[in-house]
């Protein structure tokens, strides 16, 4: 399964993502998962019991304010109890960045945010 032609731009927010990197991704980048297969969050949440209550490292869920699909940031809001054993949990919501975190015009500085949080817990 994938997704129907044109509707990837809800992974944009489009003041602050290239109409051709939108483009390029509609066109070329996209790919399949088996149905079933949505992963992570959603199987977290929805199917459980979920894989992230074992997890016993540090961990860091960076979200964009204006993503539209489950991992929302409005779901982050009681993430704690999804890695319960972390010893170190931190959500960093980026500003004008909806699903596509490394697709959008400022991805650089999400990339340095996350390398950052790496040298600190590694």
């Amino acid at each position: 399964m994938t997704t129907e032609p044109g509707t990837r731009i809800i992974w944009y927010y489009g003041w602050n993502a290239d109409e051709a990197v939108f483009n390029l991704d509609e066109a070329r980048l996209k790919d399949a998962m088996p149905s079933g297969d949505s992963g992570g969050f959603v199987d977290e949440v929805f199917i459980g019991p979920p894989r992230s209550l074992e997890i016993d490292v540090p961990v860091l869920a960076v979200l964009g304010d204006r993503d539209l699909s489950n991992c929302a940031p409005r779901r982050a809001r009681r993430p704690t109890s999804f890695y319960p054993k972390s010893p170190h949990f931190r959500v960093e919501v980026r500003k004008k960045v909806a699903h596509a975190l490394n697709l959008h015009r400022d991805a650089r500085e999400t990339i340095d945010l996350i390398r950052r949080w790496l040298d600190q817990h590694s």
